[in-house]
Parts: structure tokens; C-alpha cells; sequence
């Protein structure tokens, strides 16, 4: 029985030519669909005692327990500093 499947990517190429000209456009294609995808991530931080300030690429967030909200993926730093504490 066939069962309707969601589409979760597409290419699409205008390849001119003949068959020459169209293989390395699937191949392109091809490792194009399969390329993972990055989806956004987010944090969250709490600590003890409570109300450390929390900033993430020296941008100031908050203080703890808190949410970063929508981080794209990569590296970022991460600084939690709490009174009378040494800053890390």
C-alpha cells in the first residue's frame, strides 16, 4: 500500500547538454541532498548559588537559571559569574 511521505529536501538544476553535462550536475545534487543540516541549538545554565550573570559572546543574558534563546551552531563563549566569586 502506498503511503504519503513528507519532503524534507529538494534540488532543483537546469542542466544543458547531453549526458556528459548532466553527470556532474546529479553528482553536485546529489552530495548537496545528503549534506547534514545545522539546525540552531540553545542552552540553558543555573547555578548554585542562583543569580550568577550569565553572558554569551559578550553579550549580557541574564543571571541564572537562564535560556540563551536561539544560538546558530558554531563555537561561542560562555562566561557565568557570580559575587564573590572569581571570574571565569
Amino acid at each position: 500500500m502506498w503511503k504519503p511521505t513528507k519532503v524534507e529536501n529538494h534540488i532543483f538544476r537546469l542542466v544543458e547538454g547531453g549526458v556528459p553535462d548532466l553527470i556532474p550536475a546529479v553528482q553536485t545534487a546529489t552530495a548537496e541532498l545528503f549534506r547534514p543540516r545545522v539546525e540552531p541549538g540553545r542552552i540553558q545554565l543555573t547555578s548554585t548559588p542562583a543569580g550568577a550573570r550569565v553572558s554569551i559572546d559578550n553579550a549580557y543574558l541574564g543571571v541564572t537559571t537562564s535560556d540563551s534563546g536561539t544560538l546558530l551552531a558554531g563555537k561561542h563563549t560562555v562566561r557565568v559569574r557570580g559575587g564573590g566569586r572569581f571570574p571565569g
